[in-house]
């Protein structure tokens, strides 16, 4: 996805594209009534063309979804029935084949399910939802429950469009902060001792790598990421790889100066690489994105006032042993 702003105008475009053969999927032409330029936030959630546009508003936000069905505007929402601090914590996605708008909010996944529809309704518990995914038709979120005063479990619940049940595909105790689905799995990051991180907005104490059947519901747990605190942004896979964007403390950084770094988890046998910016460059700002064959990720410079895109890398996949350096997992 990228947005063009035209000079000396408050316009701006925004184009989705197709990594894999470079295909153009749409685009969407901006021109402010005020004549104020105002800057889109561009946030792809998924391998499939699945685009969420977001412009800040006084009384909310507006909100245009890309799906395989084409573009639809969804009017400036707010969760009313949180105060400010909250709402900002909610956590928007959506499906990549039907224009569904989700929101992981404190209070419950909020979704709009209808074309042409802002209207909201509540899927699941009213527990905090601090990430989700969307795959397919289906919409896959992380549920919080607070079982005792000093347990918390993490349950993974999908529902799919059209239907009204939403299914539970598992629980883990801890705290799950990052989701991936494809449709025959779901990745996530955990952490059994507790992310103690104000909705997974920041460090997680021993993060754990796990994927999960879709249909079967089988758990498989994966390498443990770190011995102490780790920040996960990001996470893509495809089910056979998972990546995703890790920041640790200055003082765990094991190859450069460079603390944030990809991560590339090869799940048949648990192995992982790591990939490290140089002098002058940092991933602090990547996305990365994963199909069948590569991973992609942006490089940005770290220059004195020079914050520029520098270049997009894709490595094959089949080549997992040769790319990056190696990345020893905690216990491997």
């Amino acid at each position: 996805m990228e947005v063009h702003y035209f000079e000396n105008t408050a316009r701006s475009i925004a184009r989705a594209w197709r990594l894999s053969d470079g295909a153009e999927l749409g685009g969407l032409l901006v021109t402010p009534k005020d004549g104020e330029a105002r800057r889109f936030v561009v946030s792809p959630r998924s391998e499939d063309p699945d685009v969420i546009l977001m412009q800040s508003f006084d009384d909310g936000n507006l909100w245009v979804v890309h799906s395989r069905s084409g573009w639809d505007l969804k009017l400036p929402w707010r969760p009313l029935s949180l105060d400010a601090e909250l709402a900002e914590l909610c956590y928007n996605f959506g499906t990549p084949e039907q224009p569904v708008l989700a929101f992981g909010c404190p209070t419950g996944l909020h979704v709009m399910k209808t074309r042409g529809s802002s209207e909201v309704s509540v899927l699941g518990e009213k527990v905090r939802v601090p990430t989700g995914e969307g795959s397919g038709s289906s919409l896959i979120w992380a549920e919080h429950v607070q079982k005792t005063d000093n347990e918390i479990a993490s349950r993974i619940r999908v529902w799919s469009f059209g239907g009204d049940e939403v299914r539970n595909l598992g629980e883990l105790p801890g705290e799950v902060c990052a989701l991936a689905a494809t449709r025959e799995h779901v990745a996530g990051v955990w952490s059994r001792d507790g992310a103690d991180s104000r909705f997974c907005l920041s460090h997680m104490a021993n993060p754990e790598i796990f994927r999960i059947g879709r249909d079967d519901g089988r758990l498989e747990l994966g390498p443990r990421l770190a011995d102490g605190a780790v920040r996960v942004g990001s996470l893509r896979t495809n089910g056979r790889f998972s990546a995703l964007i890790a920041e640790f403390p200055t003082g765990q950084a094991t190859i450069g100066s460079e603390a944030t770094r990809i991560l590339l988890l090869r799940h048949s046998d648990g192995k992982m690489r790591q990939f490290v910016a140089p002098a002058g460059f940092t991933l602090g700002r990547s996305t990365i994105a994963i199909d069948e064959e590569h991973l992609y990720f942006t490089r940005w410079s770290s220059k004195p006032r020079d914050h520029r895109f520098d270049r997009l890398f894709r490595y094959r996949l089949d080549s997992f042993d040769e790319i990056g350096e190696p990345y020893e997992a905690p216990g491997s």
